[in-house]
């Protein structure tokens, strides 16, 4: 684009990439908080956007503003920083690759030129494979192998990437990696906001769990440094061994919350509340041995 409307072409870079931040200087003025006070949605649209919400782990569709309580919940719950744990995994691969995916292609013996031509096809197929696992995921309503699944298909790709040497198959190989890299992250956010109990608490677990895992970025930076060319061995094993610890992660976790399930169970047969007809039961608040998960609603579940 250099010359186009007689602007140079970084000129253009910074309109491009500047456009969407003055776009989102309106949101706070356009956007709504809840779907009973958006003005676009007429009535039916709305009932059916609170029955999602509600359908959601049965978080609170009204707005009852900033719940402290819930808040305190996500931050002193252990599963919360599980989570941030098993995106810290996702995470450092994710922005370590994508920071210099072209030097790395470049490496495997290929021109400058046709480097930066061949990242596009990747990028494209890791967002394919991010939604087509996705859409699964919540068709089944299952999330850990969700995670790990694609999160060792990623790490078998980095190890692959280690050993083979040829062009064209390690070329392959970043296919698979990013694939799975991709597919792992959305899952995992909303396997944290799936179980959390109530709004406030989904709020800050979700910005957790980003946040928190985010800073893996800093140490991506460290990663695929000028003296590990060509193969960038050692960081291509590091990356394996975040996406073991999120494997690892993820499977701990699963394990923990059938547990937690198999205790509410536990807890309503034995107070004669059958999952048939738990909708009708009236739990009382007093009960001190009431799963936490039953104070906020009798049919929670955790997703596993």
């Amino acid at each position: 684009m250099n010359g186009v409307g007689g602007l140079a072409a970084w000129q253009w870079l910074f309109i491009l990439e500047g456009i969407p931040t003055v776009i989102g200087l309106a949101l706070p003025f356009v956007m709504v908080d809840y779907p009973e006070v958006a003005p676009w949605l007429n009535e039916q649209e709305r009932a059916y956007s609170l029955q999602r919400f509600q359908a959601d782990a049965n978080k609170e569709a009204n707005g009852s503003g900033i719940d402290w309580q819930q808040v305190h919940t996500a931050l002193t719950d252990y599963k919360t920083y599980i989570s941030v744990l098993i995106n810290f995994g996702i995470v450092m691969p994710s922005f370590s690759l994508s920071y210099l995916l072209p030097t790395i292609i470049q490496g495997m013996g290929f021109t400058v030129l046709t480097a930066q031509l061949l990242t596009s096809p990747i990028c494209i197929f890791g967002a394919l494979v991010a939604i087509a696992n996705a859409y699964h995921s919540d068709r089944t309503g299952e999330r850990a192998y969700h995670v790990v699944v694609p999160g060792l298909v990623s790490l078998t790709g980095y190890l692959l990437l280690v050993i083979l040497k040829g062009q064209w198959a390690r070329y392959a190989l970043i296919f698979v990696v990013i694939g799975g890299l991709y597919a792992c992250n959305p899952v995992n956010l909303s396997w944290a906001t799936n179980n959390s109990l109530g709004k406030s608490t989904a709020a800050v677990t979700s910005a957790m769990v980003l946040c928190l895992a985010n800073l893996g970025g800093f140490l991506a930076g460290q990663m695929y440094r000028d003296y590990e060319a060509p193969d960038y061995i050692p960081s291509h094993l590091g990356n394996t061994v975040c996406l073991l610890v999120t494997a690892g992660m993820s499977l701990l976790l699963r394990h923990i919350l059938v547990r937690e399930n198999h205790l509410i169970d536990q807890w309503l047969l034995a107070h004669g509340a059958s999952k048939a007809d738990e909708r009708n039961t009236k739990l009382s608040p007093t009960m001190a041995t009431r799963p936490a998960a039953l104070a906020h609603d009798p049919l929670f579940r955790f997703t596993l």
